[in-house]
């Protein structure tokens, strides 16, 4: 598969086990349009995207609705997904 004709992001640790827990279509849809938010509107305002810090470093969250997620920009242009969890759960600190 030639590079630009792969996905723009990566799941890693809990948020692969989510994504690969999705079963309905409607819920693998909302996540790829929350996904493509991120990316088209990758920017901190304020509201929908802040910087949370963990023991990596700083990462970025997004504050669904449909999901909360964490994540980083790559160096390669990619965004590394570390965490998802529908916003009814304890949001990460």
């Amino acid at each position: 598969m030639l590079e630009e004709q792969r996905g723009f992001a990566d799941f890693v640790q809990s948020a692969r086990r989510f994504y690969e827990s999705l079963t309905d279509v409607g819920g693998v849809v909302e996540l790829w349009e929350q996904l493509a938010y991120i990316a088209d509107y990758g920017e901190i305002d304020g509201e929908l995207i802040r910087e949370y810090i963990s023991d990596d470093g700083p990462m970025k969250v997004i504050l669904g609705p449909p999901f909360i997620i964490v994540f980083d920009n790559t160096l390669s242009g990619r965004m590394a997904i570390y965490h998802i969890q529908r916003p009814s759960f304890r949001r990460p600190r």
